[in-house]
């Protein structure tokens, strides 16, 4: 699953490069029907769907991989993080890729962020006191890659 697809790239590209069942879901009905439009014109059987990763219209274990590529720190966390874990299958890999901060903000520094990208908090790297709540879900792996200025630091741990 394509977690916050907006208009369909990732997907697609995933569709084309691994022939694999891809549903992409999305929050905003533009970015639906502009994905659902891009799978059509590009031929592709993926299945697009409006509804919030805070709570997600699938059934427990429903899926192998659920990707996010800077959606959950616009969302509740702790919320969106419960529900990937609900619908990933025993095993499954959660793959999240979000902004980050390479060193604390200071005060006004944090609450500008804040207050100009519409998040409530800024992840500091994997021990992020959210991210390590993660692991009282049930087994699966998870990746998470940092994006912060000048770092690209990709890390991973089996749960």
């Amino acid at each position: 699953m394509d977690a916050g697809c907006g208009t369909g790239q990732t997907a697609a590209f995933l569709s084309k490069s691994f022939r694999c069942s891809v549903t992409a879901l999305d929050n905003h009905p533009t970015m639906i029907q502009k994905a659902k439009q891009r799978f059509s014109d590009e031929r592709l059987p993926v299945h697009a769907i409006q509804g919030n990763v805070e709570s997600l219209p699938f059934s427990d274990a429903s899926f192998d991989f659920v990707l996010s590529e800077s959606v959950t720190a616009f969302t509740n966390i702790a919320d969106s993080l419960k529900e990937y874990c609900r619908v990933l299958k025993p095993g499954g890999v959660l793959l999240m890729i979000e902004m980050t901060a390479e060193k604390p903000f200071q005060p006004l520094e944090l609450k500008d962020m804040k207050r100009v990208y519409g998040i409530q908090r800024i992840f500091r790297d994997r021990m992020d006191p959210t991210l390590t709540s993660f692991r009282i879900c049930r087994s699966c792996h998870y990746l998470f890659q940092h994006r912060s200025i000048g770092t690209s630091k990709k890390l991973s741990r089996k749960r």
